[in-house]
């Protein structure tokens, strides 16, 4: 379609269930369910043509698909019905767009996939996606700690009307999952955030630079809350708080000025020419060395509120 939504073009038949597409170098990759099948992930062109299956695993389900930067690989998590009826966990994998390779890079049911949380009167529900970084150095995804059970039990015996047939039952919760960084070379996951019993991160997205991740983290029965944290496992702090409506799927917005919401540098200056002003309204400048205000000041920030009133 157009920008202005006309000359709106099928590009997938009727006969299936098609979500979650992304474009990379004139590519479309989906996630799709061809007739009552499994949905499975699939790349064609733009215009439609060249429809390739990537994924080759029947009676699996795979979804949640995205480019990796440059567009070699297809990232996307699997999940075994059969096994996990609720959909709660994935592993993840990335497939060539062609279907030629397909690499598991996680064990079994290892991410966070099928997401609940929230209070008994205000329940959420959404898939977390794997995130692959800007400059493709690693992926990002919610882990889950071993032998983590979710507070919100799916309840089979009864019918789905709702897509979300689940009852809470904290007292059957186990652990918890975290935000960990995978390197899709080596197959090896790092945590960047601490492991922390009845607490569930999920959501993680990379800033442009590939340097900081936004993610939403919430306890047993809470509402998500916005953190933020560099790779390197530094700055770990907490943008929002958990009341009201919570925050949840968390984004990075390119910004004109980057260095905005904590320009250190830049208030250091201001808070010396303040000072300075401050000093002579009330007759000090004198009393004050000349050399005082040629210098660097250091001055330490702290956060006041929370970020739902800076945003």
């Amino acid at each position: 379609a157009k920008p202005d939504g006309s000359d709106v073009k099928p590009l997938t038949d009727v006969d299936g269930y098609d979500a979650e597409s992304t474009v990379c170098g004139g590519k479309i990759t989906f996630t799709s369910a061809r007739k009552g099948g499994t949905l499975a992930i699939y790349t064609m062109n733009l215009d439609g043509t060249g429809r390739v299956q990537v994924s080759q695993l029947p009676g699996q389900l795979c979804f949640g698909t995205s480019w990796a930067p440059g567009g070699d690989w297809v990232l996307y998590q699997v999940c075994d019905p059969a096994a996990d009826p609720a959909h709660d966990w994935s592993s993840i994998w990335i497939g060539r767009p062609d279907g030629s390779e397909n690499r598991q890079l996680t064990g079994e049911a290892e991410a966070w996939f099928g997401a609940s949380y929230g209070p008994p009167d205000n329940p959420r529900s959404g898939s977390t996606m794997p995130r692959w970084a800007p400059d493709g150095s690693g992926i990002l995804y919610a882990r889950r700690q071993p032998g983590s059970k979710v507070p919100w039990q799916f309840q089979p015996q009864r019918p789905d009307t709702t897509h979300f047939n689940r009852d809470f039952r904290p007292e059957l919760s186990v652990g918890g999952t975290q935000i960990c960084l995978l390197d899709p070379q080596r197959k090896a996951s790092t945590p960047l955030t601490p492991s922390q019993p009845a607490t569930w991160e999920l959501r993680p997205d990379w800033s442009p630079d590939s340097t900081r991740i936004l993610f939403c983290r919430a306890g047993v029965g809470e509402l998500p809350a916005l953190w933020a944290i560099t790779r390197d496992c530094g700055g770990l702090c907490r943008l929002t708080d958990a009341e009201g409506r919570g925050a949840d799927f968390p984004r990075w917005v390119p910004a004109k000025r980057p260095q905005f919401l904590l320009p250190g540098r830049a208030l250091s200056v201001i808070f010396r020419a303040k000072f300075r002003d401050a000093l002579r309204k009330a007759g000090l400048i004198d009393q004050v060395p000349a050399t005082v205000w040629t210098k660097d000041w250091v001055v330490h920030l702290q956060h006041a509120g929370n970020g739902d009133k800076v945003l």
